[in-house]
């Protein structure tokens, strides 16, 4: 049933080679879960067939067998049409109450023995988790291992720990998204002053979210994507674009930006290894902007199986010579948080 779904990928969707220096399988996490359930096949089994591969030329991940696109609307529609991470920047679910509410989530899907229930409130605490500053390592590890394998019970008993521990969560990660003020001044540090500035992607966790730039005039575009949320990213009967309009003085509209725009600058953050054909949007970008702004996954880890392509400096690089650009990706200050920045100009 899963190849069905699939279909071949047979070069290097970037420079077109067709030999390639590495493969790896993706990990588990929500989406191999449930494109598991959209195909009607074992999630192991999937995760194997949907492996990553690297090129040998450009340094680009990708995925050989990549999804055809009804499978990854059925995704994006149906299965998972709110982007989990974009709604929790702007969520209060990092917080004790959040935390204590997941625990419960937790317990009463042990109790009914509801396995994907389960995963899913797992998934969910040890994001939290992850995002706490100031806790010491053997403590965060004792609750990752409560959370995956020694039970709630372990898990209830270790959370006093964490009283104090929820005034802000770690910079750059799920609950605190891409909205640093430092971020902005490290590319007017290079770009000079930016009046001009646009996102696309997800409009809910990058600085777009900011507030105080009365200066500088700010867009959001609507770009459909298969392989991405769309209309479907809702919380509360809102959309996730309206909660952004209402929220700051933003131009909502869709892609591409109209001929005669002239943007400083263009963020997209964790959006790049979601299309297909990556070099065309970016060549859409440099249309209507001097500068791209990347963020992306580092590639330490096996590239997750939504994300089509996995970027390094090497495929970065590559990237902006397409297109007459240079890169700078001296921003240390994300790097703990596992992401890269990359401005291209």
């Amino acid at each position: 049933m899963a190849n069905s779904l699939l279909r071949d990928v047979p070069a290097c969707p970037l420079c077109g080679s067709l030999q390639h220096d590495g493969e790896s399988t993706p990990p588990s996490n929500l989406y191999s879960e449930q494109l598991a359930l959209i195909a009607g096949c074992d999630e192991v089994q999937l995760r194997e067939t949907v492996r990553n591969r690297r090129c040998a030329d450009c340094g680009l991940w990708y995925k050989p067998r990549w999804f055809r696109q009804e499978a990854l609307h059925t995704l994006f529609t149906k299965h998972v049409p709110t982007h989990p991470k974009g709604w929790d920047a702007v969520s209060g679910r990092f917080s004790e109450s959040g935390l204590l509410a997941d625990a419960a989530g937790l317990r009463r899907a042990v109790a009914e023995k509801d396995p994907l229930m389960a995963a899913r409130y797992r998934r969910s605490l040890l994001s939290i988790v992850d995002s706490v500053v100031d806790i010491d390592a053997l403590l965060r590890q004792q609750l990752q291992d409560a959370i995956t394998q020694t039970g709630v019970e372990a898990l209830a008993a270790l959370l006093p720990a964490l009283d104090g521990h929820f005034a802000r969560p770690a910079a750059f990660k799920r609950f605190s998204g891409f909205s640093s003020h430092r971020l902005w001044d490290w590319v007017q540090s290079h770009l000079g002053e930016i009046r001009e500035y646009a996102e696309v992607g997800c409009p809910l966790w990058g600085q777009l979210t900011r507030t105080g730039d009365g200066l500088c005039v700010r867009h959001f575009y609507i770009r459909s994507e298969n392989n991405y949320w769309g209309s479907g990213c809702c919380q509360a009967g809102e959309h996730c674009c309206q909660r952004l309009a209402a929220n700051g003085n933003v131009h909502v509209q869709a892609w591409p930006p109209a001929a005669d725009t002239r943007l400083d600058a263009l963020g997209a953050f964790q959006y790049i290894d979601h299309l297909e054909d990556p070099a065309t949007f970016v060549a859409e970008v440099f249309r209507s902007a001097r500068a791209l702004l990347l963020i992306l996954d580092g590639v330490d880890a096996p590239l997750a199986i939504q994300h089509f392509t996995g970027w390094d400096a090497r495929s970065i690089e590559r990237l902006a010579a397409m297109h007459g650009k240079r890169v700078v990706s001296d921003f240390s200050e994300i790097e703990p948080s596992g992401n890269r920045a990359w401005l291209l100009f």
